[in-house]
């Protein structure tokens, strides 16, 4: 096995990732951005996430509301519940996340591919 040509296809390989430092980012390899991902609480008392896209120190970030309480009000257990499902959700939707910020990231390299440019 030749070691020189194994590292140049894994560096050729472009696959967004969780940056590990940061629980709730994900990194795209491709561009230099990226999504965050945050938990807020909206006015009305609901859970929420707010998907932060950065780049060169400026970003935006836009809330969602979710459909879960955050339980102002309700017993211990039943709060307890509601941010157990909020976290379980908020899982769930970093794991969409990054697939989809895979397929960006390939989709990227297959753009540039077509008009002659590599990496």
């Amino acid at each position: 096995m030749n070691i020189k040509e194994t590292l140049e296809k894994l560096n050729k390989y472009t696959e967004a990732t969780v940056d590990n430092r940061f629980f709730n980012v994900i990194d795209f390899d491709s561009i230099g951005c990226g999504i965050q991902v945050e938990t807020g609480t909206t006015e009305d008392g609901f859970f929420s996430l707010y998907l932060e896209g950065y780049s060169a120190n400026s970003g935006k970030a836009n809330e969602f509301k979710s459909e879960l309480p955050v339980g102002y009000g309700l017993s211990m257990e039943e709060r307890k519940q509601a941010n157990e499902a909020f976290k379980a959700k908020k899982e769930e939707v970093k794991k969409a996340l990054l697939q989809a910020a895979n397929e960006f990231d390939a989709k990227i390299v297959e753009v540039m591919k077509s008009f002659g440019f590599t990496r």
